[in-house]
């Protein structure tokens, strides 16, 4: 069947491993994309947020009056500074806002909040103002560690969000808020991922026809042989295995088959080319000849050698037994060794295809 072919099998098998690695090197190559790109979002919102907060700090400190240089005590409370100190922070920012419009031409959406969860600063308009930044601030992660992200869907949109808190003299001043719409990168990554999920059939397809064609070429000497050699019969073993002469797997394995069809020629030859039939005759007729003369000879002589007459004898019959066992070698008493021949088979054994059942 053209299916068990070993040509199809090392198709099939390199285009597996060709689907195998592509798949892997595609899923390797979205998954580290993806990550890069997130990354790189959560960086630039950090270095954002960094900056915003520089600018208000040194606003603060090149105030003239000092005021926010040595804030007062904590009170018992929620807040970390009294509420008249809070609303002070929150004019000098909406001050130093539309001096410097630093949030006005931020490429995020920023927002400033104070302790008390009231808005000092922000960029945000229309829908913008409902739906983003949830009630996040005081999440236990913010509070421990100053920073905290989160994503958020709306109308199918990932928003990735991004909290920092500002500390002023080791205590939590106000909360930078920011967030950047991710359905740029969503959009990125789907086309990445249509252009990989038409890649790989493509890839797997053209793998499969240079496999084809490879295994194609590459196995055309043994379809030259097998061609040959079914040429070869009885009647006609003058015929040999064409050599690539490269001393390559193909080429040893053409050499070893073309000297066992000259042993078995040989055999061959030895097996049907045997003794005829009148040369026996004349051997039987030379025997009973020279025989018959020497005891015609013994007859008319005085001295008669017993034992150089039986010794002729069975000599004459040693030849005559030996010329006829050697003419029949597969049923003779004296046969020769077949274990070359055995072992050239087991070697070949593997290197063999299998028989079609």
């Amino acid at each position: 069947m053209q299916f068990r072919s070993f040509k199809f099998r090392l198709t099939l098998g390199y285009a597996f491993m060709m689907t195998v690695f592509l798949a892997g090197f595609a899923i390797l190559m979205y998954t580290e994309l993806a990550r890069a790109l997130y990354r790189d979002v959560e960086r630039s919102m950090y270095a954002e947020a960094q900056s915003i907060e520089r600018g208000i700090i040194v606003s603060f400190q090149e105030r003239p009056d000092g005021k926010f240089e040595s804030p007062p005590a904590t009170e018992k409370g929620a807040l970390a500074f009294p509420a008249e100190f809070q609303q002070e922070v929150s004019r000098a920012i909406r001050d130093w806002e539309r001096k410097q419009r630093r949030i006005t031409r931020s490429l995020f959406l920023v927002r400033i909040v104070g302790l008390d969860r009231s808005l000092i600063g922000s960029n945000l308009g229309g829908w913008e103002r409902d739906i983003l930044f949830p009630d996040y601030e005081r999440d236990s992660a913010l509070m421990e560690k100053g920073d905290s992200y989160q994503t958020i869907h709306f109308q199918k949109n990932p928003i990735r969000l991004y909290y920092h808190i500002v500390p002023f003299q080791g205590r939590p001043f106000f909360t930078i808020q920011i967030a950047k719409p991710l359905y740029e990168i969503e959009k990125t990554l789907t086309r990445l991922g249509l252009i990989i999920a038409v890649i790989i059939p493509l890839g797997v397809a053209l793998a499969c026809v240079a496999g084809w064609f490879l295994a194609k070429r590459f196995l055309r000497p043994v379809d030259e042989m097998i061609q040959q050699a079914r040429k070869i019969t009885a009647a006609y073993l003058k015929g040999r295995l064409p050599r690539t002469l490269t001393r390559d797997e193909l080429d040893r394995l053409a050499e070893t088959l073309n000297e066992m069809i000259d042993l078995h020629t040989k055999r061959l030859a030895a097996y049907q080319n045997r003794v005829p039939l009148a040369i026996y005759l004349v051997l039987c007729g030379v025997s009973v000849s020279a025989v018959f003369l020497m005891g015609f000879y013994i007859g008319f002589s005085k001295h008669r050698a017993h034992i150089m007459t039986m010794m002729l004898a069975l000599l004459v019959a040693s030849v005559m037994w030996l010329i006829l066992d050697l003419d029949q070698p597969t049923s003779g008493s004296i046969r020769t060794s077949q274990q070359s021949l055995i072992d050239l088979q087991q070697d070949l054994n593997p290197m063999l295809p299998d028989k079609a059942k």
